[in-house]
């Protein structure tokens, strides 16, 4: 397996379990740098189960790559990705991205009768195994 290939396959399974984030890959040649975005930024801030994921997935890109960088990123970093070579929106990225912007109650149209609630500033994505709120 190269590295294109486990960073990608890391990417589906974190945005298989977000499904409100988006993630966006890109690759330096030049010193070996792997950047993945995380959008919205709330969530690779402030959602514990995604920073677990993130951190088991840079322990392992460590142990099978170590002579290569990983570095995840969000809006606001200094880093900016200009050269996209992968991108995974989740289902509910644009529904989740417009009621952190508009303060909205919205429900989530899906078989997994999956709801997003905008109350007081907290995000709440609920989805019949989970529940996850994060404060705007």
């Amino acid at each position: 397996m190269n590295t294109f290939e486990f960073v990608t396959g890391m990417i589906d399974k974190i945005v298989d379990n977000f499904p409100f984030i988006q993630c966006r890959y890109q690759y330096d040649n030049f010193d070996n740098s792997h950047f993945v975005e995380v959008l919205p930024a709330k969530y690779l801030q402030e959602c514990d189960d995604l920073t677990l994921m993130r951190n088991s997935f840079i322990i392992d890109f460590i142990k099978k790559f170590p002579s290569e960088s990983l570095t995840f990123v969000t809006d606001g970093d200094l880093i900016e990705l200009d050269d996209i070579i992968y991108l995974k929106q989740g289902k509910g990225y644009k529904l989740a991205k417009m009621a952190l912007d508009n303060h909205e109650c919205l429900e989530f149209p899906s078989d997994d009768e999956i709801e997003i609630f905008i109350e007081k500033d907290i995000f709440t994505y609920q989805g019949s195994n989970d529940k996850l709120s994060i404060a705007a």
